[in-house]
């Protein structure tokens, strides 16, 4: 429907919104605010009602002089720029032409159809905005659509590529591509004096057309690009190209406020829109028909169940971000209604959700000004109802109309290097914004205490990648990562949801509680499989994980290293078991670290990990995930998987060849960060992240050796010299020196540096540019016995560039020369960064 949305509020801001300067919700506005949306005609009672009662009114400028508007926004005081000023935003239809001329000429290049391939009508991913022209369409400007729509309650699709712009049946608009640049110039420039329909200069400036002057917009009709699967319009192609346009006018007008109505599944995930959501650009969102539909008696709407266990958590999710936005909503109830249905309204939306509620009706042309008994509803519910609850969890798993379990408190936590990721669902309260705070503790023992735990107040969160892929089991709306920690040290911790009231806000007390141990990045040894761990000895990356009884195979920790061959896994077990010995038993390895791509396994307990894998180990057997598929992808050759011991047990160590490639030439392990998932089926499962040691070592190898040579230690392994120049391959990659060419030399000169008059002794050296995890030690020495590495007693100067991806870098001594006979004598150590 083309009618936007409203509500009723008091003043609780503390400066003119008209300075309003970035997206973001509202500042003060929430559930205890009035505001009014009419759209009927204007006289000095109304305008006089308006400015000394609302907070916000959103209107049609059609209906109403500037000076009339000017009236409004001066607020109680009628002086305009005072903290008690009123906000107006006026309407403006951008996903249907509503100009009484409709459809135009333009460019004769349209109207427009879904340039998408009909193999191809699920992605949105490079989508023309523009479309492409519809067959026999000629005379209609571009910017018009004729992919065919549903009349209400039919099921045959009318006007599909007919030549004519499709036209709203109830509403009389003409459907429009949002994206379309020609259609912004449109929304900019005209005026109700030449179409019959302000724009947007007109709208919201004082130098154009009628000078409005208003706050902001309240931008309907963004539901044009709906998908098709809904059966109403068939312009989801036009999804891209909308938010192009509300970027547009937000980038344009960045000090409006700007409200938009309808187009719900641009916030939820389960929805290719989400990718083009419309968050960023808007201060506020309308839930038109929440709970009561269009049908104006008052009578609750069939969808109410579904939009408020499926769509409300989620919009509430999107409004929490640190870019979210301030949600209101509007019923259906007609010209007048009961005190039983005002009440419930107002605790469906204001109570429940935190939303400001509004009850009109269908044309939005209720008389608010004779219509007491509603004012009066308003304010005796408001004043029966003070918010003194803390904020309520909710949850974004549902996808029905079915009502889902709360999901209280933290949900997950991944272990990451140095840090933890913390996730979990929304909450909802009376007085919004709701915020989190996190609370943690290194103490081991006893009940958690809030009063001695570090507390990290309204952190800035952010949204999970798999998350934005679709809603449900082990998914959650909101992470935040702790960084700086301690690898091995458990931490405990606590999420707690916290409301907006004034003066003082409400904390939840919830005590869910997770610990979690973080990683170390990376560590480079050696390892021979043969099941006695004395080679493990110091081992910095672990993971430990809980007794969970249930699981045959029950995970205690992982552990992790590499060489520049393997890639090294040391696991135990609560109970003995002999994990890889059936197909139940997988190592998934996300080896782009990203958990939006690839396979998101399942089936473990207690919750589904948020884990993308690329590649997987079933019994000794690796399998190709990029396609986002279990094994359909096929068997990888030359994993070399080997773990000891072969029987049960409570300790393995196994390891796989980091030079592994896909059937197709493609490294298995293409970049140095990766994250490991330890599961079994329908049972535990333990994480890790990690960072290979000297990736570029690695990648230095895959380059100059075959496949067959990087199998055989003896041509390319660490100590190897096949061209035997006396230098081994670590040595000739430190050096910047080739493993197959004779070309051993001298791998360090010395030098001279003057500086200031003064002339210190040094020495150069040519290294790789990238040489993750290795160390240059300068040393110095007076009897080439007795070497000392303080590096106090050094300088580095700025390297040199050179060649092929090498540099030369020098040091210097910190003291001059010195006189006499003394002699200095200085190497260069290379070795493993700790």
């Amino acid at each position: 429907m083309r009618i936007p949305p409203f509500s009723l509020w008091p003043a609780l801001l503390l400066a003119p919104l008209c300075a309003f300067a970035q997206r973001g919700p509202v500042p003060g506005f929430n559930a205890g605010m009035r505001y009014l949306a009419y759209y009927g005609t204007w006289d000095q009672s109304r305008i006089d009602f308006a400015r000394l009662n609302y907070k916000l009114v959103i209107l049609e400028a059609r209906n109403i002089t500037a000076a009339g508007i000017a009236s409004i926004r001066s607020g109680p005081d009628a002086v305009a720029g005072n903290a008690d000023d009123v906000v107006v935003l006026g309407y403006i239809s951008t996903g249907e032409d509503d100009r009484p001329a409709a459809p135009y000429a333009g460019t004769e290049l349209g109207p427009r159809v879904d340039p998408r391939p009909a193999a191809d009508k699920p992605s949105l991913s490079d989508v023309d905005q523009d479309g492409k022209a519809s067959p026999g369409g000629t005379g209609y400007a571009s910017y018009y659509l004729d992919d065919g729509y549903y009349p209400s309650g039919s099921s045959v699709l009318t006007g599909a590529n007919d030549g004519e712009p499709d036209q709203n049946p109830e509403f009389l608009g003409y459907y429009v591509n949002q994206g379309d640049p020609i259609w912004f110039d449109v929304l900019k420039t005209r005026t109700k004096t030449g179409s019959g329909s302000p724009g947007l200069d007109e709208l919201l400036t004082s130098t154009v057309g009628q000078k409005y002057a208003c706050d902001g917009l309240f931008i309907d009709t963004l539901d044009t690009a709906a998908p098709n699967s809904w059966h109403g319009t068939q312009y989801e192609w036009t999804a891209p190209g909308c938010q192009t346009l509300i970027k547009r006018i937000s980038d344009t007008y960045p000090t409006k406020i700007l409200a938009g109505n309808r187009g719900l599944f641009f916030y939820n995930p389960n929805f290719n829109h989400y990718a083009w959501t419309l968050r960023p650009y808007l201060n506020m969102v309308c839930f038109e028909s929440y709970r009561t539909g269009s049908s104006g008696n008052g009578a609750v709407s069939g969808d109410f169940d579904d939009n408020r266990y499926n769509f409300a958590p989620k919009l509430n999710a999107e409004a929490g971000r640190p870019d979210g936005f301030t949600i209101f909503s509007i019923g259906y109830t007609g010209d007048t209604d009961t005190t039983v249905l005002a009440n419930a309204e107002f605790d469906a939306s204001m109570k429940t959700q935190g939303w400001m509620s509004c009850r009109t009706n269908r044309a939005l042309t209720r008389d608010f000004i004779t219509n007491a008994p509603g004012w009066n509803e308003w304010t005796a519910w408001s004043a029966a109802n003070p918010d003194t609850a803390a904020p309520v969890w909710d949850s974004t798993a549902a996808t029905t109309s079915q009502p889902p379990a709360a999901r209280t408190g933290l949900q997950q936590i991944v272990p990451g290097d140095h840090s933890l990721t913390l996730r979990w669902d929304v909450a909802r309260d009376q007085t919004g914004p709701v915020r989190y705070n996190i609370y943690t503790s290194t103490t081991t023992t006893g009940p958690f205490d809030f009063a001695t735990a570090t507390k990290r107040a309204a952190v800035a969160t952010s949204v999970p990648a798999t998350y934005a892929l679709g809603t449900g089991t082990g998914r959650y709306p909101y992470e935040f990562t702790l960084t700086g920690l301690t690898p091995g040290v458990p931490l405990r911790c606590v999420v707690r949801a916290v409301d907006a009231a004034a003066p003082v806000p409400h904390e939840d007390t919830n005590t869910v509680e997770l610990t979690g141990v973080p990683n170390a990045s990376s560590d480079y040894r050696s390892v021979v499989i043969n099941g006695s761990f004395t080679d493990w000895a110091g081992a910095k990356v672990v993971s430990p994980d809980l007794d969970e009884a249930f699981s045959p195979v029950d995970f205690a920790g992982l552990s992790a290293a590499n060489d520049a061959r393997w890639l090294y896994l040391r696991f135990s077990l609560h109970r003995a078991a002999l994990p890889f010995s059936d197909f139940r038993t997988h190592l998934f390895i996300d080896t782009d670290n990203n958990a939006a791509t690839g396979f998101q396994p399942a089936g473990f307990l207690p919750a589904n990990p948020e884990f993308g894998s690329e590649f997987m180990v079933e019994g000794s057997t690796g399998y190709d995930e990029r396609n986002r598929s279990f094994s359909t992808g096929g068997s990888v050759p030359g994993v070399s998987w080997t773990m000891s011991p072969g029987v049960a047990g409570t300790d393995f160590e196994a390891r796989l060849n980091r030079f592994v490639k896909y059937p197709d030439g493609t490294s298995v392990f293409p970049n140095p960060a990766i994250r490991l998932l330890l599961g079994f089926n329908d049972g535990d499962a333990v994480q890790l992240s990690y960072t290979f040691r000297a990736a570029a070592y690695s990648a230095w190898l895959a380059a100059a050796f075959t496949t067959t040579e990087l199998a055989d230690p003896l041509i390319s392994g660490d100590a190897a010299d096949p061209d035997r120049d006396g230098l081994s391959n670590f040595t000739e990659f430190a050096f910047g020196h080739l493993p197959r060419k004779a070309d051993a030399g001298s791998l360090a000169s010395p030098a001279t540096v003057t500086e200031g008059g003064n002339r210190y002794p040094a020495i150069s050296c040519t290294r790789p540019m990238d040489a993750d995890g290795l160390r240059y030690v300068p040393a110095v020495s007076t009897d080439l016995g007795a070497w000392d590495r303080n590096p106090l007693l050094f300088v580095a100067m700025p390297d040199a560039p050179l060649t092929g991806g090498l540099v030369k870098s020098t040091w210097r001594l910190a003291s001059p020369i010195p006189s006499g006979k003394s002699r200095r004598y200085l190497r260069i150590e290379v070795n493993l960064a700790p």
